[in-house]
This record gives C-alpha cells, structure tokens and sequence, in this order.
C-alpha cells in the first residue's frame, strides 16, 4: 500500500482544472510507482479513464502547466513524474524524506511549485451548451415559406383571373 501526502490534494480545487484533467491526474495517481514515477503512454492513460488521445494531450498540457506533472528533462517517451507534493510513497519515513528534500529543492529554485492561475477577476463558469437541432439527411435547410393575408389573395386571384372578390381599402370602404 503506498502513502500519499494530502496536503497538494487539499489545493486542487484552486487549480481550475477540467474534467478531463482530474480524471487523467487519477489514471496517472493509480499508475505510479512509488515516488511518483508513472510509465504509460497518454492514449494509454487517456483510454484508462475514457479519454480520446486529443483531449488526454490537453489534460495533460494543463496538469504539466500546474506543475503537477514534470516530464523528465530528456522527454524520455512514456515517462512522467508526479509532483512530490501529490505523488505517493512506500512508507511515512519516504514521505517525510521526498516532501522535505521537495521543500528544499523549491527554495532553491530546482523544482518548481505547484502553479493555481491567479485572475483579478475570476472567469466565468462555463455554461451549459443549449440544444440545436440538426439536419435530416436529404434536408435542404431550407425553410417552408408561409403565404398569408395579401400575398395569398394575390395569388389566389391571378390563379382565377375571371373571380373578382371584393377587396377592402385601407379606408376601409369596398371598391
């Protein structure tokens, strides 16, 4: 049984990360090796939590933008790193040891910190896309044009040239 520390898990909801990022970020928490280490590629993450290879790139873009995944300096294929902050480890004294030494190394500048976005105004959440219809195959998109009133009478009237109806001015008298 690994341990994680909860205090990076404390943070997240001030990380403004989407859907897809939480679920991705729980594939890679379940893959990891003790320390934080997670060899998998992201089709294969993405796949873990129903993700398509698009949106398990742009989850991963934003958890590496938090800083809560790093990506080897070499970009060694398959291979990310948890941040210590949020990464697991095979007994409390590793715990203890990793998230000190992640303190230190943050101090001095080696490791970055996990990043929240700052806003001066905070955005605004995103609302649900109302429904649109779509088109039928074989519809033209063309909508069917209502006759009424003067039109139709025009019409009616050039379709029986020899029937003369009465017809009312705008006066209102009859000619």
């Amino acid at each position: 049984m690994l341990i994680q520390a909860s205090a990076g898990f404390g943070m997240l909801y001030r990380l403004d990360l989407t859907k897809a990022a939480m679920e991705l970020l729980s594939a890679l928490i379940e893959r990891q090796e003790p320390g934080g280490e997670v060899n998998a590629s992201q089709a294969e993450l993405g796949a873990r939590v129903g993700l398509s290879r698009n949106s398990a790139n742009t989850a991963m873009a934003l958890l590496e933008s938090r800083n809560l995944v790093l990506r080897p300096e070499d970009r060694k294929y398959r291979t990310y790193y948890l941040h210590p902050y949020v990464a697991s480890y095979a007994s409390q004294e590793e715990l203890e040891e990793a998230i000190g030494e992640a303190a230190e190394r943050i101090e001095a500048g080696e490791l970055p910190e996990i990043t929240a976005p700052v806003y001066e105004t905070a955005p605004p959440k995103r609302q649900p896309q109302p429904l649109r219809a779509v088109r039928a195959a074989g519809d033209t998109g063309r909508r069917p044009v209502r006759v009424s009133g003067l039109l139709a009478r025009r019409r009616h009237e050039s379709a029986a040239p020899g029937c003369q109806r009465l017809r009312r001015t705008r006066s209102g008298s009859s000619r």
